[in-house]
């Protein structure tokens, strides 16, 4: 399962429709706090998650599931920034710090 976690409702479509049609099964949230409830409630396979969210930055939504998993399974968390101004930049980081 996918969560999305997008306020602009063009890119939630937008990306509903294509995961859908990959076969995804979609989750959407709108803002940070939503957010974390559904990741609560689903633990998703995969979160695209928008750095600038309302009640709760992308970014401390980011952070919270990640110090959340433990153990032995460590996972990998990318962040990819971009903006109309200049080129999206990527960092990896292990979720188990």
């Amino acid at each position: 399962m996918v969560l999305v976690v997008e306020d602009e409702e063009s890119f939630v479509d937008a990306l509903r429709v294509g995961l859908d049609r990959e076969g995804f099964d979609v989750e959407v949230a709108i803002d940070g706090v939503q957010a974390l409830e559904v990741f609560d409630a689903t633990r998703p396979d995969l979160i695209l998650l928008d750095l600038m969210l309302p009640k709760l930055s992308g970014i401390d939504v980011c952070r919270r599931p990640a110090r959340a998993q433990r153990g032995p399974d460590h996972r990998r968390v990318g962040e990819v920034r971009g903006d109309r101004h200049g080129p999206a930049a990527s960092r990896w980081a292990r979720t188990t710090s």
